[in-house]
């Protein structure tokens, strides 16, 4: 009951919910995606502790979930921390280079085999690439991260993997190569057949891994 259609006639965005909770703003987008395109919906990067939730979560994810829509800023730059800066001008960066991209994106939200966890995909088609959210709302519940598998929109495509933030990990035993960082080149079969092995995530944290369009050695060379 936030806003409605009717609004977009007076406003060039809308803003779905009050709450900037990233947790909760995670299940709002569930929804106003399906009607909406991310352009016109407005999501900003809150302050910690939540003015709603009073949750206490990381400024990259906050910063991170807040990429799922038109990004803003909703807190005080003068009690950030000079670290803390460093990570809103990163993601707000980030945010103006892949705007036109996410802006005409589809969302498809995965299903995992642990509860614990939620993941979205935002892939514009035209561009053949997009961004994988994976969202840690519980604790973990088996020693490995899941697999999970991506929509049929991947098939037949190329990709250069890469896990954006790397230092939002958590330690595992037997992690993959590609959750250190760096650039990765993969089939979109092989992440619709067979999936992917999310990264181990700390409680609140939010992986963000880019599918870019496969720029091939002869391509890199020119």
């Amino acid at each position: 009951g936030r806003t409605d259609a009717g609004a977009l006639a007076h406003s060039h965005r809308i803003w779905p919910s009050d709450s900037m909770d990233p947790m909760q703003r995670f299940d709002v987008m569930k929804h106003v995606s399906s009607l909406l395109p991310p352009a016109l919906i407005g999501t900003h990067v809150g302050a910690s502790p939540s003015s709603t939730s009073a949750a206490r979560l990381p400024l990259s994810t906050r910063c991170i979930v807040a990429l799922q829509g038109h990004m803003g800023l909703e807190l005080n730059p003068q009690e950030l921390r000079e670290e803390e800066r460093s990570t809103v001008q990163r993601w707000t960066r980030f945010f103006k280079a892949e705007r036109e991209s996410l802006s005409h994106a589809d969302f498809y939200y995965l299903d995992i085999d642990e509860p614990s966890l939620d993941a979205v995909l935002m892939f514009n088609a035209s561009m053949s690439g997009g961004l994988l959210f994976v969202l840690r709302r519980g604790y973990p519940q088996n020693a490995q991260p899941p697999i999970i598998r991506l929509p049929a929109c991947v098939s037949g495509k190329q990709f250069d993997l890469e896990l954006l933030n790397p230092e939002d990990g958590d330690f595992v035993q037997h992690s993959s190569a590609w959750h250190e960082g760096g650039v990765w080149p993969i089939s979109g079969d092989v992440l619709q057949l067979a999936g992917l092995r999310v990264p181990c995530l700390r409680y609140g944290h939010c992986a963000l891994i880019k599918l870019g369009p496969w720029a091939s050695p002869n391509t890199q060379q020119s």
